[in-house]
């Protein structure tokens, strides 16, 4: 069952086959299930991606798909990671039939471009990032590059991976940018705290700070 908030709070007797309910004023309501009965009854494609991908195709705050949306006329729909089956998740595509080439072409592209995957600690995702994601942006026009952090939750053995997207130079560069901010944290983590590395032996940091930019 799933409920659907449309309009102003209130109360509202707009139900699609006793499946979906709408909450909200009349107007909002009736634009809700316009919509809704337009999704299910329009023509789908449905086809897979690696689970990894998701993140790429969606875009920070589904940037990417509005994206797609924008210039094909189709929406399209990305499933979760839980979902996954062999490490594959469904993308459905929606509405006007003759952009579902177009879009699946511009999702094929996306996923196909070359990508880089390092590990961090993930106590140092916060200086990869950067307040309000100001670091990762930086990275980006320098590079030219796509930075995408796995969440903190991910972390093996306290690491997490980052995905770098885009041209192989792009991704050297962005890379070496990455490996310099971590090590230079270290030695001034070190220095405030009298602590310093020794032959490559771990020592203990203070956490940092930052803001999640982009996670999935």
């Amino acid at each position: 069952r799933v409920a659907i908030t449309a309009g102003n709070f209130g109360s509202c007797d707009s139900t699609v086959d006793g499946m979906i309910t709408l909450w909200g004023d009349k107007e909002g309501c009736d634009k809700a299930k316009k919509i809704i009965i337009n999704l299910i009854s329009g023509p789908t494609e449905v086809f897979e991606i690696p689970e990894d991908m998701s993140g790429v195709v969606i875009g920070k705050g589904g940037s990417k798909v509005k994206e797609i949306k924008s210039e094909t006329g189709v929406r399209v729909s990305v499933g979760s990671r839980d979902s996954a089956v062999d490490s594959m998740i469904k993308v459905t595509l929606m509405g006007n039939k003759e952009g579902f080439e177009e879009a699946k072409k511009i999702i094929m592209d996306l996923i196909s471009e070359p990508t880089e995957v390092i590990e961090i600690p993930e106590y140092m995702s916060g200086v990869v990032i950067g307040k309000g994601g100001s670091k990762i942006k930086e990275i980006k026009f320098s590079t030219g590059v796509d930075v995408i952090l796995w969440s903190r939750d991910s972390a093996v053995d306290g690491m997490i991976k980052v995905t770098l997207r885009g041209k192989k130079e792009g991704c050297d560069d962005a890379k070496q940018i990455i490996l310099d901010l971590i090590s230079d944290d270290e030695l001034e983590s070190d220095e405030d705290n009298d602590e310093y590395v020794m032959n490559g032996h771990e020592i203990d940091t203070y956490g940092h700070g930052g803001y999640c930019y982009e996670e999935f």
